[in-house]
C-alpha cells in the first residue's frame, strides 16, 4: 500500500470527494465544477471532466462514474472512457454522497433527509425508491445486502436492507456528527469530526 499526496497544481481547488476505479483515481472538485480522473501508474496524467455546477461526491461502477451535483439535485452518469455525460436522474435536495451496490446506486440527500435508489440500467436510470432516514445523511457505505447511512445532524447510522428497500433495525448513536463512514472487515467504522 502507498500514499499518494496530489497538489493544487494537478487536483482542482477545493477537492471534496474520491474514489478509485479500475486503473484510476477520480476526484470530485465543487469550485472547479468538474471531476478529475488521474491515472494509477502515472499519477500526473490526468483529465477533468466537466460534472455540473457542484459536484460533491463520486463513485464508479456499472461501466460508468456516478457524480451527485449538490446545486442541480442530480445524480449525473459519466463515461469513462469518453468523459461524455450519459444520463442524469433528479434525485433529493442537496445530494451529498454516492455509492455503488450490486444492483443500484445509492445517494444520500442531506436536505431531503432521504436516501435514493436508482436503477442503473442504461437508458432507464431512474430513482426506483426513496427512503426516509434520520436529519442530514452525509455519507454512504455498500454492504453485501444493503447500504448503511451516516446521519451527521441526527449523530445516528442506519441500515437501508436492499431487498426490503427500507431501514432495518434501529438507529444506532454514532457520536454528536458522524460525518463518514466505510464497512471494512465485518465492522462499521465512522468518522465524528466534533468528537
Amino acid at each position: 500500500p502507498y500514499v499518494v499526496l496530489y497538489s493544487r497544481e494537478i487536483v482542482p481547488e477545493g477537492p471534496l470527494g474520491v474514489t478509485v476505479g479500475p486503473g484510476r483515481v477520480w476526484v470530485a472538485s465543487p469550485p472547479a465544477e468538474r471531476v478529475t480522473s488521474l491515472r494509477l501508474d502515472d499519477p500526473v496524467q490526468t483529465e477533468e471532466l466537466p460534472a455540473g455546477s457542484a459536484p460533491a461526491a463520486v463513485a464508479v461502477g456499472f461501466d460508468s462514474v456516478w457524480v451527485v451535483d449538490r446545486q442541480r439535485d442530480e445524480l449525473v452518469r459519466i463515461d469513462p472512457a469518453t468523459g461524455a455525460e450519459q444520463a442524469t436522474v433528479g434525485v433529493g435536495e442537496e445530494p451529498s454522497d454516492v455509492a455503488v451496490g450490486s444492483e443500484d446506486v445509492w445517494v444520500a440527500n442531506a436536505g431531503s433527509r432521504n436516501v435514493s435508489r436508482v436503477t442503473p440500467e442504461p437508458g432507464s436510470e431512474r430513482v426506483a425508491d426513496t427512503i426516509t432516514v434520520d436529519d442530514h445523511p452525509s455519507a454512504l457505505t455498500v454492504a453485501p445486502d444493503g447500504v448503511w447511512v451516516a446521519n451527521r445532524d441526527a449523530g445516528t447510522v442506519m441500515f437501508i436492507s436492499a431487498s426490503l428497500s427500507r431501514l432495518s433495525g434501529r438507529p444506532i448513536d454514532a457520536g454528536p456528527r458522524p460525518n463518514d463512514i466505510v464497512l471494512g472487515d465485518g465492522l462499521l467504522w465512522v468518522a465524528d469530526n466534533v468528537n
